[in-house]
């Protein structure tokens, strides 16, 4: 599974709630850990691709694959790497009770052969949540906070287009302002004046 869009939008989330509703391990790979030195990297992925397959199960994620799968003709230096990836993808698609999930911000910075048809069986744009999906969001980011009364449907009108990271980033922010106020003894309490501003 390739999952692509734009930064904070939860593709990470999306492959962790994989995992859990499979009940399966979940490992993430992370293209700057892999391979500290030049030419390692293409090294690094197939002694991670032989542990992995000892596994029964695993959901295996690898983020900002864009970096370790960019196009070899803008990329030269990556040539070893995206031939890798060719052999470890059949790998995992032939093996039951294994799942590769890859995520990028770039899809059009990923090498053509490794995004051809065959390869993943399916490529999915995640974008910025809609209505519903805001509306859980901010319930679930209020529900952790000490608030006074919030109209959430004006919450999630104000934040059409935003992504999940930044309803997250709106609520700290909002918590900041009512931690400075309880700093000089006004109540402590996150308005609905606060969130909006932070908006």
């Amino acid at each position: 599974v390739m999952l692509f869009g734009p930064p904070g939008t939860g593709k990470t989330t999306f492959a962790r709630a994989i995992a859990g509703q499979l009940g399966w391990p979940f490992v993430e790979l992370l293209p700057s850990k892999l391979g500290t030195v030049e030419g390692s990297l293409a090294a690094e992925l197939r002694r991670a691709r032989v542990e992995l397959l000892q596994l029964d199960h695993v959901v295996v994620f690898i983020d900002e694959f864009d970096e370790i799968a960019s196009r070899r003709e803008e990329h030269p230096a990556t040539k070893g790497v995206v031939n890798e990836l060719l052999k470890t993808i059949p790998g995992f698609r032939a093996t039951p009770g294994r799942l590769l999930v890859c995520a990028t911000n770039f899809i059009h910075a990923i090498d053509s052969a490794v995004l051809r048809p065959g390869r993943f069986d399916l490529v999915i744009a995640i974008g910025p949540p809609d209505a519903a999906a805001r509306l859980a969001l901010w319930e679930a980011a209020t529900s952790r906070l000490a608030t006074d009364a919030i109209d959430l449907h004006e919450l999630v009108a104000l934040t059409d287009g935003f992504t999940p990271g930044d309803i997250g980033l709106v609520s700290q922010r909002a918590a900041g302002k009512a931690f400075d106020r309880a700093r000089t003894g006004e109540p402590a309490q996150i308005s609905q004046a606060d969130l909006v501003s932070a908006v």
